[in-house]
C-alpha cells in the first residue's frame, strides 16, 4: 500500500521522513511501544479474523484507542464478511470499539469499513 501511494502523484508528497514510516513488525506487539495520544487518525486494515483474531480483540482495540489523540478517527476495513451466512461480524467489532473506549463507532457501507472516532 505505501509502495503504491509513494508512486501516486495526489500522495506522493506526504512521504517524508517527520510524517510517514513503514514498520515491518507484529502490530499485536508493536502498538504497545508506541506512545499514547501520537496518532490523528489511524487506518486499520487487518487480514480475516482467521488469520489474525488478536487484531480484532478488544486488548488491540484498547490501545489503537490509546495511541490515537483526542478528536482522532480510526478508518477499520472489514469488508462484508459473515454477509452470505447472515452473521453481522462488523457489528461485534463496532460494539468492542464502543467498548475500548471510542466515543462512536458506526459501519460505513460504502468503503466496507468501520469508522470510529475519539472525543
Amino acid at each position: 500500500m505505501v509502495k503504491i501511494a509513494k508512486l501516486n502523484k495526489y500522495s506522493s508528497h506526504l512521504f517524508t521522513k517527520e510524517n510517514i514510516f513503514l514498520s515491518i513488525n507484529d502490530s499485536f506487539k508493536a502498538v504497545k511501544s508506541i506512545k499514547s495520544s501520537f496518532f490523528d487518525f489511524i487506518i486499520h486494515d487487518p487480514p480475516r479474523f482467521s488469520f489474525a483474531p488478536e487484531l480484532y480483540s478488544l486488548e488491540f482495540y484498547k490501545e489503537l484507542f490509546r495511541i490515537l489523540k483526542s478528536r482522532g478517527k480510526m478508518y477499520h476495513y472489514v469488508g462484508t464478511p459473515g454477509q452470505k451466512s447472515g452473521k453481522n461480524i462488523p457489528k461485534g467489532i463496532v460494539n468492542r470499539l464502543l467498548l475500548s473506549g471510542f466515543n462512536k463507532a458506526y459501519r460505513d457501507v460504502k468503503s466496507q469499513g468501520v469508522i470510529a472516532l475519539k472525543f
